[in-house]
């Protein structure tokens, strides 16, 4: 068994689980109520009470994100159940929409405590959150729809950033330690490691798949911890070797360029459009994709967010592949053309042979769409789908192959040829989520909770679990909150 751990007496009542300890005759509890991300991907947000005689002694939460696909967004707008300004930090695990989107939110309806991340976090959120805020505006501009902040929220919000580096330790609270370890999923991802006078409890974050082109890996020091709480996005699954899925995309593209086809590539503009990036540039200067080929770039937050990759190389794994000190041109090569106007985006649809970049990632809005207007109805272009696709996206209705699609009301048929490509994801896999648990010590844990997941996914994974742990293995709901 991976983990042999000592059982616990333990009683259910009304769906919550409730674990007692006794240290030096104080009952010591963490408790953790599922905002988010609960038998759902998105929305990723968790309120922690620590409670010591039965009484909290200090709250905080982790993350607070955005909630995505038609199925689920309506929780964006809910009211909270509970009183912002009685939250004393924010723990940020990094800056992805469903992790940070809802921030500016919760400051303008009364947090005004500290935001706790790494300087890579709070240089893509400050990217991200802007643009979130830039679109609800416009919406509620131009169709009415109510916005759950604005520029200025967002302005507060990164005010109250506060940076603190991989390792480091913040003591919100005399005992209370907050540590954050690298967590490999994107640029500056962490997770979090609290430790309450010997009690403790680790939120993974998003973590990545060892071995990605353009971040380190995730932290395999030794670690203990009585409760995790963990990703479980691809729990039942393996992703596809990196290099079978590289000879693949390879292969796709130059078939789809000798038959002068474009490859549309709709991104996420933090991690995986630099990963793409790179591996596309990578494949050029190796010979296995024309060195003329011509890369469209066409996603301002994607531009501004490869710049900060760029602007903090340190912090990747780009050196792998470079001798020399120009490491960013291994993200930003000849090739590339960033384009700067709709007026560009207009023009660079209507060419032939070229690799395009756009956003957003799951095609349910920006320039992507521009592209799949055009795109759809040909037989030539490949749509090559390199990242996740939510239920009721449009990305998802494509890859299970409908035939016919809308966009801006308007009905498209479907005849362009589309690929997946899974080996690019920057969440771990099974393998990974399981070599990263055994980084923990086995005998300390005694509950796992499985989150940001759909549920069949959350399942599989307790199912491969459950005989390699006697830790308590949970999927929680949405709402439902555990006393631990």
């Amino acid at each position: 068994m991976l983990w042999i751990t000592e059982l616990r007496l333990t009683s259910k009542l009304k769906g919550q689980v409730i674990i007692i300890f006794n240290n030096n005759q104080m009952e010591i509890k963490f408790n953790v109520k599922f905002l988010g991300a609960a038998k759902i991907v998105t929305g990723s947000s968790y309120i922690i009470d620590v409670v010591e005689d039965g009484k909290s002694v200090y709250r905080f939460m982790i993350n607070h994100g955005m909630f995505q696909g038609p199925a689920d967004e309506q929780h964006n707008t809910d009211k909270y159940q509970f009183s912002p300004s009685d939250i004393s930090l924010l723990v940020l695990t990094h800056a992805h929409i469903d992790h940070c989107g809802l921030i500016p939110k919760l400051v303008r309806y009364g947090y005004n405590g500290p935001i706790l991340s790494t300087k890579q976090t709070y240089l893509l959120a400050d990217l991200i959150l802007h643009d979130s805020a830039k679109i609800q505006e416009k919406n509620e501009y131009n169709r009415g729809i109510p916005a759950n902040y604005n520029t200025g929220d967002v302005n507060k919000t990164l005010s109250q950033f506060k940076i603190i580096r991989f390792n480091d330790t913040y003591f919100p609270m005399p005992e209370l330690s907050i540590e954050l370890i690298r967590a490999g999923h994107i640029l500056g991802a962490a997770s979090v490691m609290i430790n309450y006078k010997g009690k403790s409890i680790c939120f993974s974050g998003d973590l990545g798949r060892t071995s990605q082109d353009t971040v380190k890996d995730y932290d395999l020091k030794k670690k203990t911890a009585d409760y995790i709480v963990i990703e479980s996005l691809y729990g039942g699954k393996l992703h596809e070797d990196k290099n079978t899925t590289f000879q693949k995309f390879v292969t796709a593209i130059n078939d789809t360029i000798s038959r002068d086809g474009n490859v549309i590539i709709p991104a996420f503009a933090v991690q995986r459009t630099q990963e793409i990036l790179a591996t596309l540039n990578i494949a050029i200067s190796n010979g296995a994709i024309k060195k003329n080929v011509q890369i469209f770039l066409d996603s301002p937050l994607a531009e501004r967010a490869t710049n900060v990759y760029t602007d903090n190389l340190y912090e990747t794994s780009l050196s792998r592949y470079s001798n020399n000190s120009n490491l960013k041109s291994l993200i930003l090569s000849r090739n590339v053309t960033v384009v700067k106007s709709r007026n560009m985006t207009a023009k660079v649809k209507r060419k032939k042979g070229v690799i395009i970049i756009a956003g957003s990632g799951m095609c349910n809005g920006g320039r992507i769409l521009e592209y799949l207007k055009e795109s759809l109805g040909n037989k030539a272009d490949l749509l090559a789908i390199v990242g996740f696709q939510a239920e009721g996206t449009l990305g998802r209705e494509l890859i299970e192959g409908k035939q016919e699609v809308k966009i801006d009301a308007k009905d498209y048929l479907v005849k362009i040829k589309i690929d997946q490509f899974k080996g690019f994801s920057a969440h771990a896999d099974q393998f990974d989520l399981i070599k990263w648990l055994e980084s923990f010590s086995s005998a300390s844990i005694s509950r796992i909770f499985l989150v940001h997941a759909e549920i069949e996914q959350s399942s599989a994974f307790q199912e491969i679990l459950e005989p390699l742990t006697n830790a308590e293995i949970i999927i929680p709901g949405l709402g439902e909150e555990y006393t631990n």
